[in-house]
């Protein structure tokens, strides 16, 4: 497994006073009750009603979803309206593994909502570093569990206890551009639907000039998913990476073969790895703009956050990723994810945060400033958010069939032997049969020693 990133132990909640949305001070409240602003933890006697709470909350979140600005400041800015000795301190982090969470727990320090990955909250439930959320879901205002999308909550769910909850998933489909399509006399706006299919068109969309690949057709791999893409054909035929029961690594399998061959066909078709890995070292969005990449594999949201801040004008197609013969309809998606640590002392206001998030309007405003996928299923199908967008209604057409890596406790150890597949077979010549092999064996050792500790 590749070496984790050093963690900063000297982590505290005064880190996190870098931004601060809104002043916050304890108040004197109605018949002299004092609220302290660490207050409103668990074990702390009855609930208190919201409008006595008084909290300043230190929230950890991904730097792509600002919550002191843009959209997530004004979905603060309206939970200060209701509950004025609430305060906000967002500090943008990259904490999708919590390993700076982790890092702060351990200092007694730890934030009052940190943005991870969904995969990750099973970890951290059977750890005791989440909150379980059940019962403010029971009760919770606006928060429906049955709402949100079971290919999310499976992630979040670990012995029948919630661990998180879902704020900005994502989904997949292929892009095509306009220019290499119409180089190649093909109509952009009709992207390939079937694995061969594929094949045909990269190989009519590749351009090489003077020895060089001066256009490429289709590079598998050309994503911000990076080698990760390899799952998506792997789950469309067929493939799982455990047994239902979860103790069991399944990625040595005919499924994967199947998807990792045809992989390699479409590479080889282009010149072969290394022909192909050569353009990589400029903006992969730049270069479909300017007609030089002919496909991408990535998520509904660059069209918004890459590809139009380039050229406001593109035209581009767009289909879900082409099924092999008999293929099963399945997606590779993130989910980032908020969950309250366990730890923090203020987890009734924090709940409030989260309610206010998850308010229809606000979470209406926050997808489409975000191009993201409605956390919640009513949401997601409903006209106010779909307005007859067919780019849309694909989005939410993929969602059921969304899978990310295994989620199970130990689930950061998991996940490097399933990225490092392709690279095996790339970079070092390893057989496809191998490089699952070995994955599956490294894969199996961790997942068993996690297990074995829960």
């Amino acid at each position: 497994m590749a070496a984790q990133p050093a963690i900063d132990t000297r982590t505290t909640r005064a880190r996190v006073t870098r931004r601060t949305i809104v002043a916050g001070s304890c108040a004197v409240m109605a018949q002299a009750v004092v609220v302290a602003c660490g207050g409103g933890g668990a074990g702390e006697g009855a609930p208190r009603p919201p409008a006595a709470i008084s909290a300043r909350l230190a929230v950890w979140g991904n730097p792509l979803f600002p919550f002191d600005k843009d959209v997530g400041g004004e979905i603060v800015a309206g939970l200060r309206a209701k509950y004025p000795n609430i305060s906000v301190e967002f500090t943008p982090e990259n904490d999708s593994l919590a390993t700076k969470l982790i890092a702060a727990a351990a200092g007694g320090q730890p934030p009052d909502l940190d943005s991870v990955s969904g995969f990750m909250a099973q970890t951290l439930g059977y750890k005791g570093m989440a909150l379980a959320l059940d019962q403010r879901l029971k009760s919770g205002r606006g928060i429906k569990r049955d709402d949100i999308w079971p290919s999310l909550l499976n992630e979040m769910t670990w012995k029948g206890s919630t661990y998180g909850l879902p704020y900005a998933p994502d989904v997949r489909l292929i892009y095509a551009a306009k220019d290499p399509y119409q180089r190649a006399g093909l109509d952009y706006t009709k992207p390939p639907k079937s694995w061969d299919e594929m094949l045909e068109v990269t190989k009519k969309t590749t351009r090489m000039e003077g020895g060089e690949l001066a256009q490429v057709g289709f590079d598998p791999y050309l994503s911000s998913s990076n080698t990760n893409a390899w799952l998506l054909p792997f789950w469309q035929a067929g493939g799982e990476l455990t047994n239902k029961e979860g103790t069991k690594v399944t990625l040595a399998t005919e499924p994967a073969i199947k998807a990792l061959t045809w992989i390699q066909r479409v590479i080889d078709a282009q010149g072969g790895w290394q022909v192909l890995k050569a353009p990589r070292t400029t903006n992969l969005y730049q270069r479909f703009v300017d007609g030089k990449v002919a496909h991408l594999v990535d998520t509904f949201s660059i069209r918004s956050e890459s590809l139009r801040p380039l050229d406001r004008s593109i035209a581009f197609g767009w289909a879900p990723y082409p099924l092999p013969p008999g293929g099963r309809r399945a997606n590779l998606g993130g989910n980032h994810t908020f969950i309250i640590p366990k730890e923090s002392k203020q987890q009734e206001a924090t709940w409030l945060l989260l309610q206010e998030l998850y308010d229809e309007p606000n979470l209406l405003k926050f997808v489409d400033r975000y191009d993201r996928v409605p956390a919640t299923q009513s949401l997601a199908r409903s006209d106010k958010f779909l307005r007859n967008d067919p780019f849309r209604k694909l989005m939410i057409e993929e969602m059921p069939g969304r899978r990310w890596f295994i989620p199970l406790p130990g689930a950061a150890d998991l996940r490097q032997p399933i990225t490092d597949v392709p690279t095996q077979i790339l970079e070092k010549g390893v057989s496809i049969q191998t490089a699952l092999t070995e994955a599956q064996a490294a894969v199996q050792a961790a997942l068993d020693l996690a297990l074995r500790a829960v």
